[in-house]
């Protein structure tokens, strides 16, 4: 759990990305 978290949201219809982001854990060092 202590590495980068990816998440990808997908519309279901269009199947294009409509959002894509990375977050960080801070604590991960």
């Amino acid at each position: 759990a202590d590495r980068p978290f990816i998440y990808l949201i997908r519309h279901n219809a269009s199947g294009r990305i409509l959002f894509l982001g990375q977050m960080t854990n801070p604590a991960a060092k």
